[in-house]
C-alpha cells in the first residue's frame, strides 16, 4: 500500500470517528447552585434564559432549601416534571430535578443521609441531605440519573463524608442492569477525591466549575461548558452527554 492510500485511508477513519461521534444521541443537564436564601424571582431570571438558550433535558439544582415548592409551582405548569425529598427532614429540598415533561419517567426516589454536623455554628445538630433520582427513557436509552450536593469534605465532617460515600456506593449497587448511569451536581470535591469517587461507583469523572462534576459510565462522552453565576456563587454547568450508539437492553 502507498503512503498516498495509507494517508487516505487514515483521513476517512478519522472522518468516520468524528461522524460517529455527532450522530450519538445528545442528553444535555443543566446544574447549578442557586446559592442559599435566594427569592426565587432571582433564579428563575437566569435559568429561564439558560433554558431557552441551551434546551436541557433535565435541570439539577442544589441549595433549595426555601424555593423547591415554588420551583414546583412555577415549573410543572411550563411542561417540566418536578423531583425533591417532600419530607421535612433538615435540607431535605436541598436538591431539586426538573425533568421534561415528555420524557416518560419510570421510576423517580431520594436517597436520605442524615449525620450529626460538627463545625462552630450547627455543633450537635442532626443535619441531612436528600439526592433525588429519577429513571427515564432517552434515545433508546434508560437513564438513571442522580442529583448530588456533597458534604464539604475537610475538617471534622470527613467521617460523615465517608458515611456518604458509602451510602451512594450501596445505592449504586441496586441500580437495575442497562441504565446509563449519571450522578451530577454539587460534588465538593477536590479533582483527586473526584476521580477517587467515580471509581467507586464504578464511573469517569467529569470535572466542571469549581466543585460541580458529573459521573458516568466509562462509554459516556461529556462535554462540561462553564456558564456565568445568575448571581450564585457557583457558575452554572451544561454537561452534553453523548451516549453510546448501542442501545442496552434494560432489565427491571
Amino acid at each position: 500500500m502507498s503512503a498516498v492510500s495509507r494517508a487516505a485511508g487514515a483521513v476517512r477513519a478519522a472522518a468516520e470517528r468524528v461522524v460517529a461521534r455527532v450522530r450519538r444521541p445528545q442528553l444535555r443537564i443543566l446544574t447549578w447552585n442557586v446559592k442559599t436564601g435566594r427569592p426565587l424571582a432571582t433564579v428563575r431570571g437566569p435559568l429561564d434564559a439558560w433554558i431557552r438558550t441551551h434546551r436541557p433535558h433535565v435541570v439539577v439544582l442544589q441549595e433549595c432549601y426555601t424555593i423547591a415548592r415554588g420551583l414546583r409551582a412555577a415549573y410543572e405548569p411550563l411542561g417540566w416534571q418536578v423531583i425533591h425529598d417532600p419530607s421535612n427532614h433538615p435540607e431535605a429540598d436541598d436538591v431539586v430535578l426538573l425533568v421534561r415533561a415528555r420524557r416518560r419517567v419510570i421510576r423517580r426516589g431520594w436517597i436520605q443521609h442524615l449525620f450529626p454536623w460538627v463545625g462552630p455554628v450547627h455543633d450537635r445538630q442532626r443535619k441531612g441531605r436528600s439526592f433525588p433520582w429519577v429513571e427515564f427513557d432517552f434515545a433508546g436509552h434508560r437513564i438513571h440519573l442522580v442529583g448530588l450536593h456533597r458534604i464539604p469534605v475537610p475538617g471534622r465532617n470527613a467521617p460523615s463524608f465517608e458515611d456518604e460515600t458509602q451510602l451512594l456506593v450501596d445505592a449504586e449497587a441496586s441500580i437495575p442492569p442497562g441504565r446509563v448511569r449519571v450522578w451530577i451536581g454539587d460534588m465538593n470535591v477536590r479533582a483527586l477525591e473526584l476521580v477517587r469517587f467515580a471509581r467507586q461507583l464504578g464511573g469517569t469523572a467529569h470535572p466542571g466549575a469549581g466543585y460541580d462534576a458529573a459521573i458516568t459510565d466509562p462509554d459516556v462522552d461529556v462535554e462540561m461548558t462553564e456558564l456565568d453565576r445568575g448571581g450564585s456563587d457557583h457558575r452554572a454547568v451544561l454537561a452534553t452527554l453523548r451516549l453510546p450508539r448501542r442501545r442496552r437492553k434494560a432489565r427491571s
